[in-house]
């Protein structure tokens, strides 16, 4: 089903032509190490926080679109907050990457953080945790569903970064953000390109069959029983949300 979701949406998208994805690249390594991981997700946070807290002199030009129903963000709205709450759990998968315990696997990790940043209101986060990298595409995915007493957030995000270059190519973020009951309006994609930061609105033609693809895949992981005695990565996870901050 995740591959569902995201062939859709770049179909649906029509950004990246594959001739670009591929030539993008150069000579895209054929594995991943952690370092590599690590060094992706850091193109991200870097570039990302770059674009919220650097006003352009000018308005950017826009890179050409063709028959897309994306459309740009402002730096101050509700959606680029939301964007950057979801960039920061990228912080979070570099700093595990960072760590010489934990390992990338195949299948999904469970893990847990405890969020003690407000002593009146401790989180205990569980969250399932999966990286891979296509060498066709020169794609890395990262998966992360997170659960609480009242909360469950199902992300998706697609890398591109160069590694002979360092420079990051363009993120996507797919996935399911809230509280309360399940809902289509809790379902967002964002990407960012170009220095600019784009969203699919609800309103679009397409958007229903999207988010539907979504919710049934975080109900698929929601469904999957949690283990005993998860690991604990606080330490990873509160780094990552005050640097970010």
């Amino acid at each position: 089903m995740k591959k569902k979701i995201l062939s859709f949406v770049l179909a649906l998208c029509l950004i990246i032509p594959t001739t670009f994805a591929l030539s993008a690249c150069g000579n895209p390594p054929t594995n991943l190490t952690k370092t590599q991981y690590a060094q992706a997700f850091e193109g991200v946070t870097t570039n990302f926080n770059n674009y919220i807290n650097t006003q352009p002199a000018e308005a950017l030009a826009l890179p050409t679109v063709n028959e897309t129903e994306l459309v740009q963000l402002d730096r101050q709205s509700q959606m680029t907050r939301m964007t950057t709450a979801c960039v920061q759990f990228v912080g979070f998968l570099k700093n595990l990457c960072d760590n010489e315990t934990f390992e990338i696997t195949t299948d999904y990790q469970q893990i847990q953080v405890i969020d003690d940043t407000y002593p009146s209101h401790i989180e205990n986060f569980k969250i399932k945790i999966k990286m891979s990298y296509n060498t066709e595409t020169s794609l890395i995915t990262s998966e992360v569903f997170v659960e609480d007493d009242s909360y469950v957030s199902y992300l998706v995000f697609d890398i591109l970064f160069d590694f002979e270059t360092e420079t990051l190519e363009y993120f996507t973020i797919s996935g399911y953000m809230g509280s309360g009951p399940i809902s289509n309006s809790n379902v967002n994609y964002f990407m960012f390109q170009n220095n600019t930061l784009k969203i699919l609105p609800q309103t679009s033609t397409n958007f229903t069959t999207y988010a539907t693809a979504v919710i049934q895949e975080l109900n698929t992981l929601n469904s999957i029983e949690w283990n005993d005695n998860l690991p604990d990565y606080s330490e990873e996870y509160l780094s990552a949300m005050q640097n970010n901050q």
